[in-house]
């Protein structure tokens, strides 16, 4: 998945968070590989590029076999402990949990509480979650997630997702007490018009480079065709 799809709708989400209020953003989608961490990971990495310190908390991993070697948990702490830097400006937080540890991180209020206390220094929190169709005790509930965060931004993936897909996430979400910020478009399996002309101008680089350039220009920023 090539992070120049993001372009449009990570400058957007970036906007809401510098001038809308929101801080902690949790980005998730209805089913699973829609480009979830994709998406929240260049959302970082262009928030931290403005100038706000910028965390990462990656929420969509399964859990490990044993409590050995997990470093924080919500609502007790040692969440700055766990925290490195990811080489493209912004800090990560992976949640590291087992079994009998993960009910905390499904505890809303505890979740709420680390990001407003123990990462307060951050001016940004993006939250990558699993998908909303996963239960039982594989992974943490994205939907309680969401609750903890200011805002939510569903992914959808373009020809592939179906309309009672998409309705019974946001409504899984309602339920949970999680605000919808947006919903964002997935077209890597259903590009537009204007990346599929784009695409085509490329071919005439080597014979006209200035007149694919322009093409290519043309295609891409075209609000009709895109």
């Amino acid at each position: 998945m090539f992070a120049g799809i993001w372009t449009r709708e990570v400058d957007r989400i970036a906007l809401a968070v510098s001038v809308g209020g929101m801080r902690t953003v949790a980005v998730t989608s209805p089913t699973q590989r829609s480009g979830v961490s994709s998406l929240a990971r260049e959302l970082a990495a262009a928030i931290s590029l403005a100038g706000s310190p910028t965390l990462l908390v990656d929420l969509s991993a399964s859990p490990v076999a044993s409590d050995e070697g997990i470093i924080w948990r919500p609502g007790i702490g040692g969440a700055g402990q766990a925290i490195v830097r990811s080489g493209r400006g912004f800090d990560e937080l992976c949640a590291r949990f087992s079994s009998s540890t993960r009910y905390l991180f499904n505890n809303v209020e505890s979740l709420r509480h680390t990001f407003a206390e123990e990462l307060a220094h951050y001016r940004a929190v993006i939250v990558d979650l699993p998908a909303l169709q996963e239960g039982g005790t594989l992974q943490i509930s994205a939907a309680a997630a969401a609750a903890a965060c200011d805002g939510t931004v569903i992914v959808c993936v373009s020809g592939r997702l179906r309309r009672q897909e998409l309705v019974s996430g946001t409504e899984t979400l309602r339920l949970a007490g999680a605000k919808l910020a947006g919903v964002v478009v997935n077209n890597v399996e259903c590009p537009p018009l204007g990346a599929e002309l784009a695409r085509e101008a490329r071919r005439l680089q080597r014979v006209t480079p200035r007149l694919s350039a322009w093409m290519q220009r043309k295609a891409l920023t075209s609000n009709f065709l895109n």
